[in-house]
């Protein structure tokens, strides 16, 4: 029986989590889009509806969210109520001041959002969340589902430190509708790489160290040349996507655009982010938290790497900046104190810049 060689793509995903530096001096450059999000649902109580945002939008499938308590403020004039409401016709709108509590802290948290009362129901609004709120499910969906990625360009640096060894790695990846290009120096995972849609599927065109650099292989072109070298004894299965320490075969996506969408889908769900002026963050708080919930996956392995973590990390900072209802930029950086005696500064930073919206343009070697 032949062997099976299969190529993984090993990329280290930007959007799955980032880290930021420094403080926010590009503010200014960065803008909010969202309009704010309407339930479909009509409920028949004020109660009934604003229990329904703290479930739909607060509590995730990691985090439960339990209503405190809600104080109704002054029903709005009629031209705001307009803007909230949109073609829906209602009889008076009012802000909320919600308080609830989560399954991770006991601590009270506040949320905004608005009452709308029609004919006989009740529904809710959910705005823009205000600085230092939690991130509600609409407005993180709005901005990690953004279709926009189908066609940009992600530039992103890795650098780190460690044992007085610094080092710097590059990543690009490009997605121009139906083409894609990835590129990374990151050891052990470089990838030169493009792929197409056609009427059979995808075609791909890579970069194979052990074959030179001469240039770029299509699959079957890569299957001749190892079955040559290994006299037969092993052909090639096709290339596979690595994220989250997962396998997933390309051919197994039917389009670049779900392919995109799923590179840039992020690993937490908003529970874990706090809104910002700039975007969205993650506290050190919530990245523990959200570190024990992927820990939580890893059986009698989870509470040894939750010590780690409170052991060593030092600092960290996660930074989602957003302009015009996508991301800007990620910025990253993770602190640690390691070693024994002596011991010694681990820092890694990490910093992703999305542009050329709607421009990328790819152009594939043959």
């Amino acid at each position: 029986m032949k062997k099976i060689i299969a190529v993984p793509l090993a990329f280290a995903i930007a959007a799955a989590a980032a880290l930021p530096l420094g403080a926010c001096s590009r503010q200014e450059l960065y803008s909010e889009t969202f309009r704010g999000y309407m339930s479909p649902a009509e409920y028949r109580s004020q109660y009934a509806a604003i229990s329904g945002f703290v479930k739909e939008e607060l509590s995730t499938s990691t985090v439960q969210c339990v209503l405190g308590d809600y104080e109704i403020g002054t029903m709005l004039p009629e031209n705001e109520m307009e803007s909230i409401a949109g073609d829906l016709t209602v009889n008076a709108a009012y802000p909320v001041k919600i308080t609830y509590t989560d399954s991770y802290s006991a601590k009270e948290k506040t949320a905004s959002a608005y009452l709308l009362e029609t004919a006989g129901s009740y529904r809710y609004f959910s705005p823009l969340p205000k600085s230092g709120e939690a991130l509600t499910a609409s407005y993180y969906n709005s901005v990690i589902a953004n279709p926009a990625y189908s066609d940009c360009t992600v530039v992103t640096t890795y650098s780190g430190h460690m044992l007085s060894i610094d080092s710097t790695y590059y990543q690009i990846f490009m997605f121009d509708n139906n083409k894609a290009y990835f590129k990374q120096t990151i050891p052990a995972m470089q990838v030169d790489f493009y792929m197409t849609e056609t009427e059979d599927g995808f075609e791909y065109y890579s970069k194979i160290p052990y074959f030179g650099q001469e240039g770029y292989y299509t699959a079957d072109e890569i299957d001749a040349q190892i079955r040559e070298l290994t006299d037969g004894e092993f052909y090639f299965n096709g290339y596979e996507l690595i994220k989250g320490g997962k396998r997933y075969p390309l051919d197994s996506f039917k389009s670049i655009s779900e392919l995109s969408t799923f590179i840039y889908a992020a690993n937490f769900d908003n529970s874990f982010f706090e809104k910002t002026d700039y975007g969205f963050c993650m506290t050190k708080e919530k990245f523990n938290s959200a570190v024990y919930a992927l820990a939580g996956e890893m059986g009698e392995n989870a509470e040894d790497i939750q010590l780690q973590i409170n052991e060593h990390i030092k600092n960290i900072d996660v930074r989602y900046y957003v302009s015009e209802g996508r991301l800007a930029r990620i910025d990253f950086i993770l602190q640690a104190l390691i070693g024994d005696s002596p011991k010694d500064i681990m820092s890694v930073e990490m910093h992703s810049e999305f542009k050329d919206f709607g421009s990328t343009d790819i152009v594939l070697p043959r």
